[in-house]
């Protein structure tokens, strides 16, 4: 199929904000809806030049979607399209996330919320159930990669920072990736081909990112608003996301972990958080919107009238320090993938990674478990649970069935037995 004339700017804008509309599913039904959308029915992009795109997306932490979106829109329409591309992609899950913290924090003891929420409960036991087996089935081949993950299970169990498992599980890939001669020099291959306007280009991004990040907690500083509070999440939001290979899912403990033992959220309040991520368009990353803007409402204690607005900057905050090193790697990233035309393989390195995520998303379950366990009267924890494992079957032999679907069918039950 030939490639057909890139889109205006303005055509493209109309295909980001319809998709980031539309975009449910998750990574995989997003990465998907590109291609068919894009190489497919429109044949903007080439074939190959996808490839190269889901590539670099794949190796980079964040969201794989939208950095995809990001470095589509980069093809088109260059910085500014890859810009349009990556935030249209997040906006409406953004601004539905933010409405949902608003309405939870309000209204969530009511009777009939509380109910609903109640019901959440085994939708979250059983999407992280199941995200943990799909990763142990696909990474836990080989002994030294179920190792990793009885390892990391039990440093997570012991209160081990995540940065230090995360190194660990790293080094461990590296020495099997030399050991098996994975990764090959890309000196060579640099030197040939990335020149003088390659590196100022580089250096441009480096610096606008760079002050894009300080800027924000800057003024914050600057007017004394909280700043102190939200120096922590500035920080916090920015570990998630680096540490964040593989999608949300891989970067979910280290949320879920920080948040609680800090005491910013209960375990209650990530489920829900969670759950409600499930059934908005974006990637389920999204969640930290949720999770910033109940954070702040629950640690800044102030006068009514500055309560919502602060808890709504903690949102924010979450969001721009989340997203903010996805920019980075795509702009960075895609001159280079597009002047190389490959990458050296690192299946080993990522293998070992996943083992350690699948060994502290084994520990989260038992945290699902448990919250279900220590709720209400034994008869509805055992409904919790029967719902907690129907709802895993669905997933397990019914793909098909929307995870959002899933969600609001839980909390109607819990509605009903609530």
């Amino acid at each position: 199929m030939s490639l057909e004339p890139k889109p205006s700017l303005g055509e493209a804008v109309k295909y980001w904000h319809r998709l980031g509309w539309v975009s449910f599913g998750g990574p995989v039904a997003q990465v998907a809806m590109m291609h068919e959308d894009l190489v497919v029915e429109r044949g903007w992009i080439t074939e190959e030049q996808y490839r190269r795109a889901l590539t670099l997306c794949t190796l980079l932490p964040g969201p794989e979607a939208q950095q995809l979106a990001t470095y589509l829109g980069w093809v088109l329409n260059g910085v500014v399209g890859g810009l349009c591309a990556g935030s249209l992609f997040i906006l409406p899950s953004i601004a539905i996330l933010l409405s949902l913290a608003f309405l939870f924090v309000h209204f969530g003891q009511l009777h009939f919320v509380d109910a609903f929420l109640f019901g959440l409960k085994p939708a979250v036991f059983a999407f992280i159930a199941f995200a943990t087996f799909k990763l142990a089935k696909k990474n836990l081949l080989q002994d030294r990669q179920l190792w990793i993950a009885i390892a990391a299970f039990f440093m997570a169990l012991l209160h081990f920072s995540f940065v230090i498992i995360f190194l660990g599980s790293l080094a461990a890939g590296l020495y099997w990736s030399r050991q098996e001669g994975d990764i090959q020099s890309l000196s060579g291959n640099l030197r040939n081909r990335f020149t003088i306007n390659d590196l100022r280009y580089s250096a441009i991004v480096i610096v606008v990112v760079l002050m894009s990040w300080l800027l924000p907690i800057a003024l914050l500083n600057l007017f004394s608003f909280q700043a102190q509070w939200f120096r922590q999440l500035t920080l916090f939001f920015t570990g998630a996301a680096v540490f964040s290979f593989g999608g949300a899912y891989t970067v979910l403990p280290y949320v879920w972990s920080g948040v609680t033992l800090n005491h910013w959220m209960t375990n209650s309040e990530m489920m829900s958080a969670l759950a409600l991520g499930e059934t908005t368009p974006g990637p389920l990353i999204m969640i930290v919107a949720f999770v910033g803007f109940v954070a702040t409402w629950n640690q800044v204690h102030t006068v009514d009238i500055d309560h919502g607005w602060f808890a709504l900057i903690g949102g924010m905050i979450a969001v721009w320090y989340t997203f903010l090193p996805s920019f980075l790697g795509v702009f960075l990233g895609a001159p280079l993938v597009e002047r190389l035309g490959a990458l050296p393989d690192f299946k080993k390195i990522f293998s070992a990674l996943f083992s350690a995520v699948v060994g502290m998303m084994s520990l989260l379950v038992l945290r699902t478990l448990g919250s279900m366990l220590h709720a209400g009267h034994w008869q509805v924890n055992a409904l919790q649970l029967l719902l907690g494992t129907l709802t895993f079957v669905v997933l397990w032999k019914k793909p098909q069935v929307p995870a959002w679907l899933l969600v609001v069918l839980c909390g109607l039950v819990g509605m009903i037995i609530g």
